[in-house]
């Protein structure tokens, strides 16, 4: 179901926005619970097992909705395949094994500010690589996001203890 059309006609796609909005619930709701869970106690292997059930979902509804049906080997080019290894490395097994961690010794709260600075990094890097152009929004943006970002992390006295501690 789609909604909205206006100035640009743009559209909302209603289940692909509320499986957005669901995602971002269900990351909130582990990072908070994951504070208590009995897990692993190595970074890495907690990921392992995280990553390992999520991509079983995953596949699992690539199936139910039919993307695995309509895959085809012959329209995946050399790039893709660089930029796939290139996520597995860094996008999940590096960044969610140091999120892991983060998590054990910091608040969610805290933890959570790297969303906050992905889309910033993402731009420098789509100008320093692609050579893709930055506009004054996207700067005075992304500057707004790192003072932001600042500001949460800067006061760790705020409440007078580490979270930790408390």
């Amino acid at each position: 179901m789609l909604i909205g059309g206006g100035m640009n006609d743009s559209r909302i796609n209603l289940l692909g926005a509320g499986v957005v909005i669901a995602a971002g619930f269900a990351w909130a709701a582990g990072s908070l619970y994951s504070q208590r869970a009995p897990l692993p106690r190595s970074p890495l292997l907690s990921s392992g097992v995280q990553m390992i059930a999520g991509g079983a979902l995953l596949l699992l509804t690539a199936a139910f909705t039919g993307e695995i049906a309509r895959f085809s080997w012959t329209r995946v080019s050399g790039i893709s395949v660089i930029a796939l290894l290139y996520l597995i490395v860094f996008g999940a097994i590096v960044a969610f094994t140091a999120y892991s961690w983060l998590l054990r010794v910091v608040e969610p709260a805290r933890a959570a500010t790297y969303a906050y600075v992905n889309p910033v990094v993402a731009v420098i890097l789509g100008w320093a690589v692609a050579h893709e152009p930055i506009s004054w929004r996207m700067a005075i943006g992304a500057g707004v996001i790192v003072a932001s970002v600042a500001m949460i992390t800067k006061d760790e006295k705020r409440d007078g203890k580490r979270w930790q501690e408390g």
